[in-house]
């Protein structure tokens, strides 16, 4: 049995979409792997301005959350498989009964961004069976001291696998330690198992036309005029993924109560993509769309490491808004034939061994 722990209720579209990979992959090719469902949203784990502001917009959009949350919770329930209990703090996971020879897995996601966490080291479990898979430190500059603390919490690790390069690469640097760097989990799958899933969107039975999707997680100058010049020129766009101010236009038309199944719709039928989102751009890839991607730091950012992968990063807007479309018939994106895909898939199927 493998234990996978990792974000999972957060109603973040990229977050459950690798939860639901990870977890149908090893369950369809390895063993059997229960997700468990440990709640971020309480009070407990999360910092007092958070989650007030957390609080703030679920009373401003109540009747969008509430919507989104159930499809999201519909989504958690119907295709993750999860533990039979769920875990609201590190207390109740400490008071559960797991299997200390059974395999826990951390990742993939940013789940050592806040490293207090104590659930998302294992803490919880006396087991020397301890591993992570693609795990993202995210944009942030990891301190040498953030390094260590992250070398002594994980002492009694068999390995560490993490997402970025150069995540891996500050941590051999620091603590001398080899990791492993491997693919996000939702390039395991094949695109018909993404297929299978938004043809239950709510848009499945409408003609939306051709848009460009606008999936906007920061306030993003250079983004800003880039839907004000596809706005010139009659475009239809629609957006997702923020508040509908973090552009400067109110001429979009804006969802907040999308869920899983009509995230992957519209990333799959848009005429583009526009993103400063790292799962906006994975799945304009798997999905093979024609997309711009917006960074807001200059180096060492997760959108930059996921492009360089596949030769991408001319796709990065810095001034000219002009970029040649992309040959998506060359071998490189026949995601199941490449090297660090196999390599991935390797390092899973090792771990049972």
């Amino acid at each position: 049995m493998i234990h996978i722990i990792t974000f999972v209720n957060t109603y973040n579209y990229g977050s459950v979409l690798q939860a639901y990979a990870l977890n149908k992959y090893i369950n369809s090719n390895i063993c059997e792997a229960k997700t468990i469902y440990f709640d971020l949203s309480s009070f407990s784990n999360m910092k007092l301005n958070e989650y007030l502001k957390k609080q703030l917009i679920k009373y401003m959009f109540y009747k969008d959350y509430r919507k989104k949350r159930r499809k999201f919770v519909n989504f958690i329930e119907e295709y993750i498989h999860l533990e039979s209990k769920k875990f609201n703090s590190f207390k109740s996971l400490q008071k559960y009964h797991f299997n200390k020879n059974d395999i826990y897995i951390v990742g993939s996601d940013q789940c050592w961004c806040e490293l207090e966490r104590d659930a998302f080291f294992l803490d919880f479990v006396d087991s020397k069976n301890k591993y992570t898979y693609a795990l993202s430190l995210g944009d942030n500059d990891i301190s040498k001291n953030e390094f260590k603390y992250i070398e002594n919490k994980t002492q009694n690790f068999k390995s560490l696998s993490f997402r970025e390069k150069y995540s891996s690469k500050q941590y051999f640097e620091i603590t001398k330690k080899k990791s492993n760097v491997h693919i996000d989990p939702t390039f395991l799958l094949l695109e018909r198992d993404y297929d299978n899933i938004l043809q239950k969107s709510m848009f499945s039975d409408r003609n939306l036309g051709d848009y460009v999707l606008v999936y906007c997680i920061r306030s993003n100058k250079k983004m800003n005029e880039y839907i004000k010049h596809l706005l010139a020129k009659k475009t239809k766009i629609i957006l997702i993924g923020g508040m509908v101010n973090k552009l400067d236009t109110k001429e979009v038309k804006y969802y907040r109560d999308l869920g899983i199944e009509d995230f992957l719709y519209l990333v799959k039928y848009a005429k583009e993509i526009v993103a400063d989102s790292f799962h906006a751009i994975v799945f304009s890839i798997i999905f093979k769309k024609q997309f711009k991607a917006f960074v807001h730091k200059r180096k060492n950012t997760r959108i930059e490491n996921l492009l360089s992968m596949f030769d991408l990063n001319e796709r990065i807007v810095k001034d000219d808004f002009n970029i040649s479309d992309i040959d998506y018939s060359q071998d490189k994106f026949i995601f199941e034939n490449l090297d660090i895909v196999h390599e991935s898939k390797r390092y899973l199927k090792n771990i049972l061994k």
